[in-house]
């Protein structure tokens, strides 16, 4: 695990990795999980490129954005409205920041919050949450760990208030990668809080498969 942390704390930096995907340029802050260096993001940011019927034209809310990444690329290829949100500043500051270079303001709304904290009246036809996968529990205040690790308290909680956020039809959206074991997998978590799980794809990533699953509340 340190040696994941010490690979993602790098200074502020631009990336062309997402070129291919319509995203000229990504702006990664200082203090924020890096999406061309982690195990899930690369391949779940292509798989939403290829699969745009998931949220074209749909109101989408992206939970624990980062990066902002997977926002822009829904905004940029589709999606009626992105709510995007995080706990951190960084993140916060830094979906706002490549909300503004790729000129998709009026697509997407960033705000700051834990989980649906940030949420008033409104309702989503998908939600998407690159949760933490590590089963470990973070250092309190390093916005880094606390992308990539939770002792399986976040995911539990994100599946019990989910439902309330959903429109009629309205549906999950996670990705995990097998490398990170069971303690945090949405399959494992899905049966006991009422949702019917779908495996949409098996991926290529970095350090092993990486699944994408739908989540439909029964």
């Amino acid at each position: 695990m340190e040696h994941i942390l010490r690979e993602c704390d790098l200074p502020s930096y631009d990336t062309d990795t997402f070129n291919d995907i319509g995203l000229e340029t990504l702006r990664v802050f200082r203090g924020v999980l890096p999406p061309d260096r982690t195990i899930t993001s690369p391949a779940f940011a292509r798989f939403l490129h290829l699969n745009k019927t998931l949220y074209q034209n749909k109101s989408v809310l992206e939970v624990g954005s980062g990066s902002g990444i997977l926002s822009v690329v829904m905004a940029k290829h589709g999606a009626k409205s992105v709510l995007a949100t995080d706990i951190t500043d960084a993140c916060v500051k830094n979906t706002q920041e490549n909300t503004k270079i790729l000129d998709l303001n009026e697509i997407i709304d960033v705000r700051k919050g834990d989980l649906f904290e940030p949420i008033n009246e409104e309702r989503f036809d998908l939600i998407v949450f690159a949760h933490p996968i590590y089963c470990d529990k973070p250092t309190k205040g390093s916005g880094l760990e606390i992308a990539i690790m939770d002792d399986g308290g976040l995911i539990r909680r994100f599946l019990t208030e989910a439902k309330t956020y959903l429109k009629p039809g309205g549906k999950l959206l996670l990705p995990f990668n097998e490398a990170a074991g069971e303690g945090n997998h949405p399959r494992t978590h899905a049966e006991n809080h009422g949702y019917e799980t779908k495996r949409l794809a098996s991926l290529d990533a970095n350090n092993g498969n990486m699944f994408v699953y739908e989540l439909t509340p029964k």
